[in-house]
């Protein structure tokens, strides 16, 4: 084993205990950082096996919480027209411009999660009721264009949770009901990409290999993430991975 894929597979177990806690983001952590190792196309056929895994394991385990009618009704429809467009166009976008567009996406991101976080905390400082704001439904051409957005960034980067959280976390309130569908939409949508891939040749027995060697960074991601989301200040954390992800992207662009 070489350096850079040690160097990458403590990034994929540092992104899967970060996504963990933060409850989002280890795709986007793991390629943002990634991205100054190998390629973005090159992480993402590995990526895809290994997200598969543990949004499989997910969404059987706690199937009994998944909303089947959000599911089903609006979320799946959206992100399939996304991910179809996603995985037409990403053959046709390469180096430069893969990273380019990706610190772009991630940077807009973390910025403006960054901004939520502060009008959360100034709410919280006048008393109001953050909650309740952030569960203000979208508007229905704006739920459709982050779903099919997310589809979309899934479709070329593996990568389209966080517009998909947008989303969710607007109309599911349950905390167990959130995990459950959304881990059986990527559960889907990771299928399909893993299909895919394996026709057009992405996926390959190299690629598989370096797949398996994440799998135990993966297991002891989840469990380094899952002890420490009862002992850190969900705010506080949220704050530093958005501000990690703005350095990142800054770097992505630069470099």
């Amino acid at each position: 084993m070489d350096l850079k894929l040690f160097l990458f597979s403590m990034l994929f177990l540092l992104s899967n205990a970060v996504g963990s806690v933060a409850g989002f983001g280890s795709a986007v952590i793991c390629l943002t950082l990634g991205a100054h190792l190998y390629p973005i196309e090159a992480m993402v056929p590995v990526i895809v096996p290994v997200n598969l895994l543990s949004s499989t394991y997910i969404a059987l385990r706690h199937s009994h919480a998944t909303d089947w009618r959000i599911f089903a009704g609006k979320i799946l429809p959206f992100t399939a027209v996304g991910l179809l467009a996603g995985m037409f166009v990403s053959p046709h976008i390469h180096g430069r411009a893969l990273k380019i567009i990706f610190g772009v996406f991630v940077l807009y991101f973390a910025v403006w999660e960054l901004a939520q976080e502060l009008m959360r905390t100034l709410r919280r400082r006048r008393g109001e009721d953050a909650v309740e704001s952030q569960r203000r439904k979208l508007p229905h051409w704006k739920s459709a264009l982050f779903l099919i957005s997310g589809g979309a960034l899934q479709g070329i980067y593996a990568s389209g949770g966080p517009m998909v959280v947008s989303y969710a976390s607007k109309t599911i309130h349950d905390k167990e009901v959130f995990r459950s569908t959304l881990s059986t939409l990527w559960t889907v949508l990771n299928t399909a990409m893993l299909v895919s891939f394996l026709q057009s040749g992405r996926i390959t027995a190299a690629t598989f290999a370096t797949s398996a060697w994440l799998a135990p960074s993966l297991v002891l991601g989840l469990w380094i993430g899952d002890y420490a989301h009862h002992r850190v200040s969900q705010h506080a954390f949220r704050t530093f991975v958005f501000v990690m992800l703005t350095v990142s992207g800054l770097a992505l662009l630069w470099s």
